[in-house]
């Protein structure tokens, strides 16, 4: 029994652990249409949608996007820096991939500001900006406090299990 104790807490040290350095994410859920191009009219069918996350203790930004009805190739995928409305210069570039990951100093300012930073996506066909979204609102992440807890709940029915057999024993 108390080899299973052991593990348990094991378990609970290394999802307390996971849950600390799940904490450090931001996560951004953005929607890019060209309806929201400024300037110049964007692709009006096209759309794309995914997750923006930054590490607050690193700087990593990481993302993962899909695009629908966007003709290719894709010649320029990046972040600006402006408010919804305005066109801003780019401060980040994705280099055209819709996924992956990479480490900047820029990752601070947009958790700063995330109002005041849009995702542009760049066509040959609408090389000013086919679809554009505005980074909004982070994603509230309980997964991780989910996890933590019940890891937390199962220690504490495992010792109580413990001390149950110990006073029956005595």
């Amino acid at each position: 029994m108390k080899k299973y104790i052991t593990t348990l807490l094991a378990l609970a040290a290394f999802t307390v652990a996971q849950t600390a350095s799940a904490l450090h994410y931001t996560e951004f859920y953005v929607e890019l249409d060209g309806a929201s191009e400024v300037g110049s009219p964007g692709d009006p069918d096209g759309t794309a949608w995914g997750t923006l996350k930054i590490d607050q203790a690193t700087n990593e930004i990481v993302w993962s996007f899909w695009a629908d009805n966007i003709l290719v190739p894709i010649i320029g995928f990046h972040i600006h820096n402006a408010p919804a409305g305005q066109n801003g210069p780019v401060v980040f570039n994705f280099d055209g991939m819709l996924w992956g990951s990479a480490i900047d100093p820029v990752a601070a300012n947009i958790l700063a500001a995330p109002q005041d930073y849009y995702l542009n996506i760049h066509t040959q066909e609408y090389p000013a900006g086919a679809v554009r979204g505005q980074v909004a609102n982070a994603v509230p992440d309980t997964s991780a406090a989910a996890v933590g807890g019940l890891a937390i709940g199962l220690c504490m029915i495992a010792a109580r299990r413990l001390r149950k057999k110990e006073a029956e024993a005595a």
